[in-house]
């Protein structure tokens, strides 16, 4: 929790300076978003039958600077992760990680703030901890594929609400396919994760929404 408090204050850090600057020199449209965000499921399958799904739920934050091209967007963030899996394998411990992933996205946005994208993130495995053993997967990072769908709309001059929501799906599977105490590779057979998102948007210039 102290990871996730100090990385959402870095994030509003990182809006107020850029805030500030934006309405010093106020030469773009471009928005920035901030966001936290609930994670329902986040599953990994396994190709191996007596591996159980890893099922992990948990919360999220993120910055995302958008690139304003009129109706086309071109977003760039940084999101943090914290998630548990409650009953991993033998149900005995639980295993929580944390995850880093730099993302980039695309999106068409109509005039009333409504927009759907689509985007590509690396998805790192920054921290992990499985109980009271040494329990670990060796690789740290893969290739996410992402959907997107949110709508925003202005609270005040320069201001918005904002709403996401996103499906994410894994694209290289090496996160969880070798692990510490195996020499076998287990071998990951799908990933996929789910989130909701509430934040804040702050433009420069009026985007004409």
């Amino acid at each position: 929790m102290k990871k996730l408090l100090g990385v959402v204050a870095a994030l509003v850090m990182f809006m107020g300076v850029s805030v500030a600057a934006q309405a010093q020199y106020a030469v773009t449209n471009d928005v920035i978003f901030v966001r936290l965000g609930y994670i329902p499921a986040y599953t990994v399958s396994f190709d191996e039958q007596d591996w159980d799904d890893l099922e992990f739920s948990g919360f999220a934050a993120n910055g995302e600077y958008n690139v304003n091209m009129g109706q086309f967007w071109i977003g760039i963030g940084l999101e943090y992760q914290y998630v548990v899996d409650e009953d991993a394998q033998d149900g005995t411990e639980d295993y929580t990680a944390q995850f880093l992933l730099p993302q980039v996205n695309a999106k068409f946005v109509t005039g009333g703030g409504l927009y759907i994208g689509a985007g590509f993130s690396g998805k790192y495995l920054i921290s992990q901890d499985y109980g009271n053993s040494d329990y670990e997967a060796k690789k740290k990072i893969d290739l996410w594929g992402n959907i997107i769908i949110g709508f925003f709309t202005p609270i005040t001059e320069g201001v918005y609400f904002d709403v996401e929501g996103r499906f994410g799906y894994n694209l290289t599977n090496n996160q969880f396919s070798e692990w510490e105490d195996s020499s076998d590779k287990i071998g990951m057979d799908s990933a996929y994760d789910i989130a909701i998102y509430v934040g804040v948007g702050f433009r420069a210039l009026s985007t004409g929404l």
